[in-house]
């Protein structure tokens, strides 16, 4: 039997009962959690489930309250760099298209974290994962939100990336 991957971020300790069964194994931080039990899938999903209903709205309202207060600054601006508080946000986003940051972070969060929702059908999350990343390459392609044409060919290569 495979250690649950909860497991693998906690070392397990060994205890022999001197019955000469197979020793049980405790995680070391907390010996209530028996590793050689199999995981329970159901918990692991409602906590990916909680954290990404934490995580989306935290970092795309942080990314508003960050890009909307100057949101004519960016809008307005003729070179490719604006400020050096925001340009690693913003520069290779069109002027008119600023907001592709949250969206594209957005993605990021999803293809990443929301995979683990998933957790423990692989079939799955690579459907999901090919399924989102074609579609954001089909809003990239369509809606041109990049500054130059290097920069949305790296962007759409990026993304076929993570299909593969």
């Amino acid at each position: 039997m495979t250690n649950p991957p909860y497991t693998t971020s906690f070392p397990c300790q060994e205890f022999d009962a001197g019955d000469g069964n197979k020793p049980a194994t405790y995680m070391a931080a907390d010996l209530s959690v028996d590793c050689s039990k199999p995981q329970p899938r159901g918990a692991i999903i409602t906590i990916s489930a909680a954290a990404l209903a934490v995580t989306i709205p935290l970092v795309v309202g942080v990314m508003v309250l960050l890009l909307w207060p100057i949101k004519d600054v960016l809008e307005a601006r003729t070179e490719k760099e604006c400020s050096p508080l925001v340009d690693f946000i913003v520069s290779r986003w069109k002027p008119n298209m600023w907001y592709f940051a949250i969206i594209e972070l957005l993605r990021r969060i999803v293809c990443t974290s929301g995979l683990l929702v998933l957790h423990g059908y692989p079939q799955s999350q690579l459907l999901l994962a090919i399924m989102l990343n074609i579609g954001f390459m089909a809003l990239f392609r369509e809606a041109t939100p990049f500054w130059d044409h290097e920069v949305a060919c790296t962007g759409v290569v990026s993304v076929c990336a993570h299909v593969f």
